[in-house]
């Protein structure tokens, strides 16, 4: 069994393990038992506390906090003074942003956004394309996938969202195209 040897290296507000080189800029924060491997990007006065992981080309910036043990993977943001708490995971190129929180044991995954104050708890997972915005409150069980865009209310069981209505949608641009235009999924064919 090798040894690793993990050496504390001190870079202005910045504790690092040695071994880490990722891109932290000198104004974030990462705590000594925090993880950021060495594709990761923490920018722009963001913290990342506690035993937190940001991993697999994750970015952090704009005062966003990661704590607990929360994980940040797989391409996924997270900024705009938003929270990751608890044993909460953004992962799969999913957006977190503008005051967002999301905590418990919550999962945020496959490009969806969750923004504007929403809030992600409990046992709750937003995936897909799905958007989750303004005031609304996922928590407890419910699962959001597809294409659904949940705006305000309170959601706390079952599963919203229908994965067949955006099959066809495969990168970010169509996806965007679709949510500018305001149209909806469910009855509309893919372009060709």
């Amino acid at each position: 069994m090798k040894k690793i040897h993990m050496i504390t290296l001190v870079l202005g507000l910045v504790l690092l393990p040695a071994t880490v080189f990722a891109y932290v800029d000198r104004n974030a924060t990462v705590d000594r038992t925090a993880i950021v491997d060495r594709t990761a990007k923490v920018d722009d006065r963001a913290q990342v506390l506690d035993k937190a992981r940001v991993l697999d080309y994750a970015e952090v910036d704009d005062y966003a906090i990661i704590s607990g043990k929360a994980t940040v993977s797989k391409e996924a943001e997270v900024s705009d003074r938003a929270q990751v708490s608890d044993n909460a995971v953004v992962t799969d190129k999913a957006e977190v942003g503008d005051r967002a929180q999301i905590s418990g044991n919550a999962v945020v995954s496959g490009h969806a956004e969750v923004d504007q104050s929403a809030i992600v708890t409990g046992d709750a997972v937003v995936t897909g394309f799905a958007q989750v915005y303004g005031d609304a409150v996922i928590k407890g069980n419910a699962v959001i996938r597809g294409c659904a865009r949940i705006r305000s209310g309170t959601i706390s069981s079952g599963i919203h969202g229908d994965n067949e209505s955006c099959r066809h949608i495969d990168d970010d641009y169509e996806k965007d195209r679709y949510h500018r235009d305001g149209r909806t999924l469910e009855n509309q064919k893919p372009r060709r």
